[in-house]
């Protein structure tokens, strides 16, 4: 490998995140429920009542349905017909009757919901969550949030039933989430409510998620949809099971939001850190300046969320200040706190930015004085839809005020950006002080701003990663093993935007990656697992004298390359650990490899640890503990999964991952 290539090489991020098979990956790895407790869900069943209070760690499922009879349930609406047939409710229209749903008896606020659905591809139907019949409304119009059950491709879909009678999700016609749901078969859904969020799943596939605070409880309720067919049309379920979701306070993100030195709307801003179940904040207003961290002896947050732009902080509370960073408290900076601590020169160097409140010489280089414009309509892109705080987040318009001509550390980690001619392109981005992770977004002044759904989405999880809180929200039932290759096509896998790459296609069960001018490589569309993962693949060198398996896999937040026969084709090993690539630091191993054999390759990731084998040879056993993990330059487009060769052709197959 050349290292000075990387000037030929496209610095276009990869495309990222078509919602699709990929989110059921990170899904797993996320689960508030940690693999390494070893326990597993526990069941109550249908006549049993569910203990009050469990939370996710020890959370109950609960059979809504028995299999045998409708207990627990009540038809509203309509005259179709609901019965129990081998072990399943079959709901049939009915001619002439308008829709009609099988309701629970009770109701529900936060909770996630499985269940398996059969419809028959003329019908269209839907389950209701969250909903509600009432005399006063329509007469017992059943109303509230469905999740779509369709072959149409909006099977997934939230539509607001009877109400606003609209879809409330977004959906590209090309997304090919559409494809999750398989007509004429069992489909698998799953479906959760947690605070103003909800979100849902298909065959493991995330195919919606809003933030919408219009009902906090409902019951749920199956629907059969008015139909006009020729003969009646029938949809089954079975395998409803629901579990309700609390969060003990223990488990709770603790916050201080530090105000002061500048006005703005205390309710609505605040309304922002409401609603999620996982965040207890307390404001910290300073009257002088900066007390909160005059004395830190007795401190008990996990994150400091800045919203202030006062100025005066004395050498005793910066230190105390650096301190909490050095422990690993995490720090989220917004807005006008871009303004706070002018005379601290270290500030700008936390949060990655600084605002001149005049002209200033900062390093010999002559700045002007920052600007600022209100009221103005943005359109926020998304640069890294794979990052925990972004993810899940598609661009996005709003409503805010805006900068310019402010100072940007070089090494931000950038995640929004905005056009606006008035604003700095740079508007959020992350970065790492000391132990603690550093999240800066600029935007945030008035009531339009903080009533965002994209903005309270951001903030929230932008709160989680920089406590570094795995998000209970983002919930698959049981880890395991998938498939990432179907040996049919590439599916959710894209060449890799290299520079003058070989032809990547499917040919007879495997991946061919021909010989490029430099590299070759695919990259996975779409978030993945960062920890507790073990990747494998079986992979063969056709031509060449280079690595044919470069694989790039995800260690926490950071990239890292297992390189298999590189450097003339011998030489094994992790790129980068502690700047040092595979060749040069004590991963290195020197192995031959034929051309036309299979290799299986596997690579574990855990906190303490990266391993790696080619067949049942153990290659790599490395404990990352202090240690600096990040890759080489020229596959910065690989990351976060992704699979490469060097100026050599190479087959792939058997990709799979198996979370634990």
């Amino acid at each position: 490998m050349i290292l000075k290539v990387y000037k030929f090489m496209s610095r276009k991020k990869c495309k990222l995140l078509s919602i699709a098979l990929g989110l059921a990956l990170v899904l797993l790895s996320t689960h508030y429920v940690s693999s390494a407790d070893n326990e597993k869900d526990q069941f109550a069943p249908f006549d049993e009542k569910v203990p009050p209070g469990k939370n996710l760690k020890k959370g109950y499922w609960r059979e809504l349905f028995n299999g045998k009879n409708l207990k627990g349930w009540e038809q509203i609406n309509g005259t179709a017909t609901y019965v129990v047939k081998d072990s399943t409710i079959l709901g049939t229209t009915k001619k002439g009757s308008p829709n009609s749903f099988l309701c629970t008896v009770q109701k529900y606020r936060d909770f996630e919901l499985s269940f398996e659905v059969k419809v028959d591809s003329r019908l269209n139907s839907g389950v209701q969550i969250r909903s509600n019949s009432y005399p006063d409304y329509r007469n017992y119009r059943v109303h509230g949030y469905q999740v779509e059950i369709s072959t149409d491709g909006n099977a997934g879909r939230i539509y607001d039933e009877a109400r606003r009678g609209c879809w409330l999700d977004e959906q590209d016609e090309d997304d090919p989430a559409r494809k999750a749901f398989i007509p004429d078969q069992w489909n698998k859904y799953h479906v959760q409510c947690i605070g103003d969020t909800i979100r849902t799943w298909v065959n493991n596939v995330p195919m919606a998620e809003i933030t919408d605070p219009a009902t906090p409880e409902g019951f749920i309720g199956l629907q059969v949809h008015g139909f006009k067919g020729d003969t009646p049309a029938q949809v089954q379920w079975r395998n409803i099971k629901l579990r309700e979701i609390t969060v003990p306070e223990k488990d709770k993100l603790k916050i201080v939001v530090v105000t002061g030195g500048h006005k703005f709307d205390h309710d609505t801003f605040f309304a922002v850190f409401q609603g999620h179940k996982d965040i207890k904040y307390v404001e910290a207003f300073q009257k002088d300046h900066s007390e909160l961290f005059e004395d830190i002896s007795g401190w008990d947050y996990d994150v400091i969320v800045l919203y202030n732009m006062t100025q005066k902080i004395s050498q005793k509370r910066r230190d105390n200040f650096l301190k909490l960073l050095d422990k690993g408290v995490g720090l989220l900076a917004l807005h006008h706190c871009m303004d706070a601590y002018q005379e601290w020169p270290e500030f700008r160097n936390i949060i990655g930015t600084k605002y001149f409140l005049k002209p200033t010489v900062q390093d010999g280089v002559e700045y002007q004085k920052s600007s600022y414009k209100h009221d103005l309509d943005l359109h926020i892109k998304i640069k890294d839809k794979h990052h925990p705080i972004t993810i899940g987040m598609g661009d996005f318009d709003h409503h805010d005020e805006t900068y310019k001509n402010c100072w940007f550390a070089p090494d931000n980690y950038v995640l929004l950006t905005c056009d606006d001619p008035t604003s700095d392109k740079t508007v959020g981005w992350v970065r790492e002080y000391s132990k603690a992770r550093v999240c800066t977004i600029q935007l945030g002044h008035g009531p339009k701003s903080f009533a965002d759904p994209n903005y309270k989405r951001l903030i929230a999880q932008a709160i989680r990663w920089c406590g570094r809180k795995k998000t209970y929200s983002m919930d698959i039932p049981q880890p395991g093993e998938i498939s990432l290759f179907d040996g049919k096509n590439l599916g959710y896998w894209n060449r890799t935007d290299f520079y003058d790459p070989g032809k990547v296609y499917v040919k007879d069960g495997t991946i061919q990656m021909e010989k490029g001018n430099y590299m070759t490589g695919i990259n996975w569309q779409g978030p993945v697992v960062r920890m507790n993962y073990e990747i494998s693949l079986d992979a063969m060198k056709t031509k060449g004298e280079d690595f044919f398996c470069g694989l790039t896999f995800p260690v926490g937040e950071n990239p890292c390359t297992f390189v298999v026969g590189g450097w003339g084709g011998q030489v094994v090993g992790l790129s980068n650990i502690d700047y040092e690539d595979a060749a040069n630091n004590e991963t290195c191993q020197i192995k031959s490899f034929e051309k036309g054999r299979w290799y299986h390759i596997r690579v574990r990731v855990t906190p303490t640890k990266i391993e790696a084998w080619i067949d049942k040879e153990k290659m790599v056993n490395i404990e990352t503990a202090n240690r600096h993990i990040d890759i080489r330059i020229e596959v910065e487009e690989s990351r976060p999964l992704g699979i490469a060769n060097w100026q050599t052709a190479s087959a792939l197959k058997n990709i799979k991952l198996k979370t634990f």
